[in-house]
């Protein structure tokens, strides 16, 4: 077995929130670890630099009905014995192409997937199980309930690893810090949310997201006598149809649009000034970087309907659940804790310490590198 084997992760996109666990795999193999992608997700963005890590982003994305064509993916370099990560979904038909080859290729594999997302139906999963079980020497979720879900569907448990999914903790921290008493008040007064109710919610503004409910929520009368605003960090295809409803039901005034970005400082303001982080839909990784800043949530009860982040969710601890789909349940929550700053307190401390004490970017790089030993190490 070969020392310095090579590692090559495939993959859909690079998104910037894996930028951290990237260049930290690349100093834990240096000058052994290199990136294949395309830039269809973040095509605005640009091509990313990941210190001490070759990166190709040349790759380009068709859409084929609900599948893709990822063009160009190379195992060229590569021997038997080293490894390839891959990006299991089933959609991309380039990327199970080039799984086929790394396997006769003699290529060692680890399939990296969700092990559930919101809306799949159980055939998909099975099939996707199936196939990874036998093409893949391991198979890297994201988080620990994944992997008892994944060996109840039939992967064998010791080839089953799982990520700790997270963001980079120490972007967060820097940015926390950067934002003291004083230049958090002039930005308060600058917003017009000083001695206001913010509730905040960040991520891709669509369907899955159902922003719409929570304009609809504004609207109630329990919700508006409480000097409640909505501060929206994203973009998206929904975006204007949400603008258009916040209008027409009379609570434009109170919706902040801050768009997208990307950028930790400009957003921690808004997460240090919101009371309560609120999504009436299907989460996922927003959970956690809440969490990160001492922010409790109110979200939905149905796991099923939520990305896998939601097992760090407790419910009375580090925020409330609401049925799923009850509107009258949601605004009688966010009332909740609107009304009761020292259990916002309490649940924020209880959250913060939680993930950072086992949702840091060195554990997430460490299982990752686990998960790549043990496919290089299996005969």
């Amino acid at each position: 077995m070969q020392e310095n084997f090579k590692i090559r992760l495939l993959q859909l996109w690079v998104p910037e929130y894996r930028l951290a666990l990237y260049e930290g795999v690349g100093k834990r193999y240096p000058g052994r670890f290199d990136i294949q992608s395309s830039q269809f997700r973040d095509k605005d963005s640009p091509l990313y630099n990941i210190n001490g890590v070759s990166c190709d982003y040349s790759h380009r994305l068709t859409r084929i009905g609900p599948f893709y064509w990822e063009t160009g993916l190379s195992l060229k370099g590569l021997q038997t014995g080293d490894v390839v990560i891959v990006d299991g979904n089933l959609r991309n038909l380039g990327m199970m192409f080039a799984i086929v080859r790394a396997r006769l290729k003699g290529l060692r594999l680890v399939w990296w997937a969700q092990h559930w997302t919101p809306g799949t139906k159980m055939w998909r999963v099975r099939l996707r199980v199936f196939l990874a079980k036998r093409l893949s020497d391991v198979y890297l979720c994201y988080t620990k309930s994944g992997i008892s879900f994944l060996s109840k569907c039939g992967y064998p448990s010791d080839r089953l690893y799982a990520t700790g999914n997270t963001i980079d903790e120490a972007s967060v921290k820097n940015a926390i810090d950067a934002w003291d008493d004083e230049r958090l008040k002039a930005f308060r007064r600058e917003k017009g949310i000083e001695g206001k109710n913010l509730l905040l919610v960040c991520g891709v503004v669509r369907k899955k997201m159902q922003l719409g409910q929570l304009i609809r929520a504004l609207a109630d009368q329990r919700i508006e006598s409480r000097n409640t605003v909505l501060a929206v960090i994203g973009d998206g295809e929904d975006r204007e149809a949400c603008i258009r409803l916040a209008k027409d039901i009379g609570v434009a005034s109170r919706v902040i649009w801050v768009g997208a970005t990307r950028d930790q400082m400009a957003v921690a303001p808004w997460f240090l000034s919101a009371n309560v982080f609120v999504y009436f839909g299907a989460i996922g990784l927003s959970l956690i970087h809440s969490f990160l800043y001492g922010v409790p949530v109110i979200i939905h009860d149905n796991p099923l309907h939520h990305g896998p982040e939601f097992e760090v969710m407790v419910d009375g601890r580090t925020g409330y659940l609401f049925k799923e789909g009850n509107m009258d349940d949601f605004i009688v929550k966010t009332i909740k804790l609107i009304d009761d700053s020292a259990k916002r307190d309490e649940m924020g401390a209880y959250a913060k310490k939680m993930v950072y004490g086992n949702y840091s970017i060195e554990g997430m790089i460490d299982n990752y590198c686990a998960a790549i030993e043990a496919a290089h190490k299996r005969n």
